[in-house]
């Protein structure tokens, strides 16, 4: 129906519970299997989502790590082949291994423009990786006039 908020064909298929603060951020695998969420308490958290939701089954937290480098986790993507899990705060970048929580490389202050209102560096707006043979980050920050893009480091 034009107009409606009625949303009957619409259900819940699930919940992803775990995190002790707000979720700031959340991505899914390409295949669907996997979900990666970020949050204020300052937890990555990697799910099985391949469940049989119809039969009410529960995904399942396969790994909560705090990261070692960002105070705050504003944004979180996968990498196509879901070998790792990009963390942005601020301006920085973390990857880490989705199948053992080990930090594989950071790039700190991605952006070399300073905000003029905070003196700062720009935050990250925007991440996405890119598919194909070659992983790669492209990331999009607020004070700068163009986009960067980083190869993924190898797992």
């Amino acid at each position: 129906m034009k107009g409606t908020t009625s949303f009957s064909a619409c259900r819940k298929v699930m919940d992803l519970q775990g995190h002790k603060a707000a979720v700031y951020s959340v991505d899914f695998s390409t295949d669907g299997k996997m979900a990666a969420t970020v949050s204020r308490d300052g937890f990555l958290m990697l799910w099985n989502i391949n469940v049989r939701y119809r039969e009410q089954e529960s995904c399942k937290l396969v790994l909560s790590i705090k990261p070692e480098g960002p105070a705050r986790l504003d944004r979180i993507r996968l990498s196509p082949d879901g070998k790792i899990a990009a963390i942005s705060e601020g301006s920085s970048v973390w990857f880490y291994s989705t199948a053992d929580g080990h930090l594989v490389e950071k790039i700190e202050n991605s952006t070399p423009t300073k905000s003029p209102s905070s003196g700062g560096y720009g935050r990250i707006l925007k991440m996405e990786f890119l598919g194909g043979k070659e992983n790669a980050l492209v990331t999009l920050c607020e004070v700068d006039k163009f986009i960067r893009v980083w190869r993924t480091p190898a797992v």
